[in-house]
């Protein structure tokens, strides 16, 4: 039974799988852009429990496909909720979403900050040179922002008050 257990069960794991795939296809398309993006941790919880429910409706016998979809539909109205009420209220943005955090300031890796976020010098000379810089002399800034890219700000392009929700960062310093 490894191998093949019957037809019936081959053709109801297809089955769902297309109707779980057309569903999801639908939804995402209906949740709109969010629901692929680069993620911050709230959307990665969302992503990772989807593919979960959906791996149950499509393999597990007790898992229907209506159970699913309702289950999918349902995580996805509630990620639209949260992140409407946090585009609305700072408490709620605060409570879902991690703050962009700078790591390198004038050239110079914030040692207690990569070690805080668990970033390595290693990765931000890569996204210096990945950025067009030669040499971490020659930037000003690098931010760790809220879907884990590092945003890398030369001397010329200043801060134009971009940084100012960044952990780490203060007004004075923008010469």
């Amino acid at each position: 039974m490894i191998w093949f257990e019957s037809w019936q069960e081959i053709g109801r794991v297809a089955l769902s799988a297309v109707v779980l795939y057309i569903f999801l296809v639908a939804a995402v398309r209906v949740v709109g852009k969010r629901a692929t993006s680069k993620m911050n941790n709230f959307d990665w919880i969302v992503t990772v429990a989807v593919g979960s429910i959906l791996a149950s409706g499509i393999l597990l016998v007790d898992v229907t496909i209506a159970e699913a979809m309702l289950a999918t539909g349902a995580l996805f109205g509630a990620q639209y909720l949260v992140t409407m009420a946090a585009t609305r209220w700072r408490v709620v943005s605060d409570a879902v979403r991690a703050s962009p955090r700078l790591l390198l300031r004038h050239g110079t890796c914030l040692e207690d900050a990569l070690e805080e976020e668990r970033v390595a010098q290693t990765e931000i000379e890569a996204a210096a040179r990945e950025a067009g810089f030669r040499d971490l002399s020659e930037v000003a800034w690098v931010v760790l922002e809220t879907d884990a890219s590092l945003s890398v700000i030369g001397w010329r392009e200043g801060p134009k008050g971009l940084l100012e929700d960044v952990d780490g960062w203060s007004a004075d310093e923008s010469t």
